[in-house]
């Protein structure tokens, strides 16, 4: 069992005295005195600062096991360490750093990764922003962004395994980065089977653990891009969810859905193209859309 939330704020706490080789590490905090922390399905997220340094970094603490955690983010910080990655952020993988007293009446060391804290504001608020201020113009500019990165990921041997508007993050010059890599893929984890197999409706519907590879992230940029170029256009059509436009029953239930006609009303070839490479892929099997970079580039 792994510790919860409070029991890691406890811990962080005391980072100075729980912390084994990052213990000079100091936890911030909100103007409200709590820490600056965020959580997710798989882990809890603190804001760092390291004091020889200045830095800001992230400390990324588990909540619950993965199949072959160590193994899997060793590979993948290694990856991202020794390759330059627009994008991406490096990160180390500490075991059994975090001492921490669990409600078990157990003390237990827990492992960790470190990384430099992302500065920027995720995607998903954002889109909601721009779309409530009806500014077509910013929103036309983080399409033609998104489908830079888009088109450059879909041509690197790895992948990222969730992609979805929580995940990535804009800074105030428009700069895009990758953020929670427990599903990333490496080359060097070929043969191993996938921890998760992404959000809805960000994943194709037929995929599954075995999808495992570099072009898991394809449905998801395609569906992604769509949904940004066509806000661009028509900024009223952001709904009351967590997805920008797509919902779960528009990939699950295409033919059941309005979704597909509010889009051809728009009357933009842009969004028509990947509408209806959409819809193929809806109807084909998980994997690779080959002519995903072609249309993404922008190229006849």
């Amino acid at each position: 069992m792994f510790p919860s939330i409070s029991e890691y704020i406890q811990a962080i706490e005391l980072s100075t005295e729980t912390l084994k080789t990052l213990a000079h590490w100091i936890p911030l905090r909100k103007p409200n005195g709590q820490l600056y922390f965020s959580s997710g399905n798989f882990a809890v997220v603190f804001r760092m600062q390291d004091s020889r340094t200045g830095e800001l970094m992230a400390l990324r603490c588990f909540l619950r096991p993965e199949p072959q955690r160590q193994t899997r983010l060793w590979f993948i910080g290694r990856y991202l360490t020794e390759h330059y990655l627009p994008y991406l952020m490096p990160f180390s993988y500490h075991p059994t750093e975090l001492w921490v007293d669990t409600r078990f009446g157990a003390t237990a060391e827990f492992d960790v990764v470190s990384m430099p804290w992302a500065e920027g504001q995720p995607l998903a608020e954002y889109v909601v922003e721009q779309c409530r201020e009806r500014n077509c113009k910013a929103l036309q500019q983080l399409a033609r962004r998104f489908d830079k990165l888009a088109c450059w990921l879909i041509g690197q041997p790895f992948a990222h395994g969730d992609l979805k508007p929580d995940n990535i993050l804009i800074d105030p010059n428009g700069l895009l980065t990758l953020i929670d890599y427990d599903g990333f893929y490496v080359p060097l984890l070929e043969g191993l089977t996938a921890i998760e197999t992404g959000t809805s409706p960000y994943r194709h519907p037929q995929r599954t653990l075995t999808h495992y590879d570099r072009h898991i992230d394809d449905f998801s940029l395609l569906a992604l891009s769509l949904e940004l170029h066509a806000l661009s256009i028509a900024p009223e059509l952001k709904q009351e969810a967590d997805s920008l436009l797509l919902l779960p029953q528009t990939v699950q239930k295409p033919f059941h859905s309005p979704f597909w006609e509010q889009l051809r009303k728009l009357e933009s070839r842009v969004v028509s193209v990947r509408a209806s490479l959409l819809e193929y892929a809806l109807h084909s099997q998980a994997g690779q859309i080959v002519p995903l970079r072609r249309i993404l580039s922008g190229r006849k």
